[in-house]
């Protein structure tokens, strides 16, 4: 009787971690699904800044005036510059001959 008993614990205890795998199992799906969805989500947010871009024209203006501007955009939009190794500053000095912050944006100067 006890090779019974002690057979049926066993039976119970591997049942158990068959459970514990199958879980770990369903969760490894589910975390890849949800990056997956993450990802997805933020692909099409992207291509709805790009296409908003697009559209106002504000495709043309150059890299240099973007990069400038970030800081009050970021305070616009209420969003905080990344950590890490990504600089917002411009990769050049500003020069006279290119269009300070505030003849460039006066519409963001206003918002902000």
């Amino acid at each position: 009787m006890s090779d019974t008993t002690q057979n049926q614990k066993q039976k119970k205890a591997k049942s158990l971690d068959e459970e514990i795998a199958a879980a770990q199992q369903k969760l490894n799906m589910l975390v890849a699904k949800k990056r997956e969805e993450e990802r997805k989500a933020l692909e099409r947010n992207q291509k709805a800044i790009a296409a908003l871009l697009r559209t106002e024209k504000l495709d043309a203006v150059p890299i240099e005036q973007w990069t400038s501007a970030l800081t009050a955009l970021r305070k616009l939009l209420k969003v905080e510059a990344p950590k890490g190794g990504e600089a917002s500053t411009p990769s050049k000095p500003q020069t006279d001959s290119e269009p300070s912050k505030s003849a460039e944006s006066p519409a963001l100067q206003e918002a902000a």
